[in-house]
């Protein structure tokens, strides 16, 4: 890419895009998963695009809801350690007790879920796919403003090109409070680490004072999270091939093994790294269940 600008510019699009590495990241996994996503072009748009839409009271709210549904039955706090697969079904070993079930869905992206011991082993395959993958970095921060101030000037959408590189979009409901939500990807989301939330938040901000005046500097709240640091999720937003490999490419394999199910956004034909791609693969999976169930597959 002859031109410097140029150059950069398509450095943060990937970066924000798949939250990689770049030298980590191959042209080939990049080309086929622009492909698989819908084109750049729908990636980043908000209007008609992956952007498009927000729930109001924030993705959370769909998880808690459901929850509450199922009360007691839902069981935080247990962290799975091994699963153990025989004809009748599987045990799920956690840091806290065992649990029996006729089938099981398995959730987390293969690079997470490598943690799981499994008796009988992992066939090749699998295993290829936990061992071949990793997750990119990524860091999430919203600014709460009383207002969203900057509707009156026009929109707030912005590829911020100096180093952090990140993009900033205005997430705010339509009636409610304005947020402005940044992302931080790949190497320099870790290098915000070492900064403590202040530091960051006058980084994140400062640039934006020229576009939106000095109201920006001063949010009522500020909410961020690493999630790279979060050993659970292992960072975002999708699974990624190590260089020279290609079992990280979206959509990821998914064959039941036994009473093992797999899901997870990574596996879903369309939207993969998207929550209509996890709604998605958790359908898919949880029909594949009720089918083995009805078909009178072994328990």
């Amino acid at each position: 890419m002859p031109g410097r600008v140029s150059r950069r510019l398509l450095e943060v699009i990937a970066s924000i895009s798949w939250t990689a590495d770049l030298d980590r990241y191959s042209v080939h996994a990049m080309a086929r998963m622009v492909r698989q996503q819908g084109g750049l072009r729908t990636i980043l748009s908000t209007r008609g695009g992956a952007q498009d839409s927000l729930l109001v009271e924030g993705v959370g709210t769909l998880t808690d809801r459901l929850a509450a549904e199922l009360g007691a039955r839902v069981r935080t706090g247990h962290r799975v350690t091994r699963l153990v697969r025989d004809e009748h079904g599987v045990t799920v070993h956690t840091d806290s007790g065992t649990f029996r079930a006729a089938r099981t869905i398995v959730t987390v992206p293969p690079p997470v879920a490598a943690r799981i011991e499994h008796h009988p082993p992992l066939p090749a395959d699998r295993a290829a796919l936990e061992r071949n993958t990793h997750m990119g970095s990524v860091y999430k921060a919203i600014a709460v403003f009383e207002r969203p101030f900057w509707r009156d000037r026009g929109r707030a959408e912005f590829l911020v090109l100096d180093s952090p590189g990140r993009a900033v979009f205005d997430t705010g409901s339509p009636g409610g409070p304005g947020h402005l939500c940044t992302l931080v990807a790949g190497p320099e989301a870790r290098a915000l680490d070492g900064l403590d939330a202040e530091e960051r938040r006058q980084v994140l901000l400062a640039p934006l004072v020229s576009h939106l005046g000095p109201g920006v500097l001063k949010p009522a709240g500020w909410h961020e999270k690493a999630w790279h640091l979060d050993e659970h999720a292992g960072g975002g937003y999708v699974v990624l091939p190590e260089p020279g490999t290609t079992e990280g490419i979206s959509p990821l394999p998914h064959t039941p093994l036994g009473p093992v199910h797999w899901a997870g956004t990574e596996t879903a034909d369309e939207h993969a790294g998207y929550l209509e791609g996890a709604i998605a693969s958790g359908v898919r999976a949880a029909r594949e269940v009720v089918d083995a169930l009805a078909a009178g597959a072994p328990r």
